[in-house]
């Protein structure tokens, strides 16, 4: 009974608060050959649909788990395998973490609008092991911007890229017409 009273008693947390609060959800993808493996690997994300600070990017959308379910097939992990892949609106970055933890791209640039988000990210790779220098990068990248600034190396050498992926792309813009 005395568990009861407590919580009853306990404040709720308000909605935007609540919004913000992150879960680990654990991604299980099949193996590329084929076999009974399963890729797993953990995200910390939000479980709300657009947080309150009116961005979609801290959860993994359908879109993303379908396109990763793609790449996890034989034709699929050839578009990516020893790749440079860039990334577009990478949000909670399972499909960077994917194509440079299991897929074996030669580097990975996940890129979103939004600097919280990529620095969400960079926190979910370092959780997975990857070096950020060398496997993988998370830049921020606003669309109309130039890209150059963004794939440049260190000496502003232009980095070519051989695959673009995008998974639930959504700009700024659109999420306001969406909101109001």
């Amino acid at each position: 009974m005395q568990s009861l009273a407590t919580m009853l008693a306990t404040v709720m947390p308000s909605e935007s608060v609540m919004a913000q609060e992150k879960s680990y959800v654990t991604y299980m993808l099949p193996s590329p050959l084929n076999d009974t493996c399963t890729r797993n690997f953990g995200i910390c994300e939000s479980r709300a649909l657009i947080s309150a600070l009116g961005t979609t990017g801290l959860r993994t959308w359908e879109g993303a788990l379908h396109l990763a379910n793609y790449l996890m097939t034989s034709t699929g992990t050839k578009h990516v395998q020893n790749k440079v892949v860039l990334e577009l609106g990478a949000g909670t970055g399972l499909i960077a973490l994917l194509c440079a933890k299991f897929l074996h791209a030669k580097r990975v640039i996940a890129t979103d609008g939004v600097a919280s988000i990529v620095e969400e990210m960079r926190e979910t790779i370092d959780k997975a092991g990857l070096e950020m220098a060398h496997d993988i990068e998370c830049k921020r990248l606003t669309w109309g911007w130039s890209l150059r600034a963004v794939l440049s190396d260190e000496q502003g050498q232009w980095q070519p890229i051989d695959i673009v992926l995008g998974a639930d792309i959504v700009s700024t813009w659109a999420q306001e017409i969406m909101i109001k």
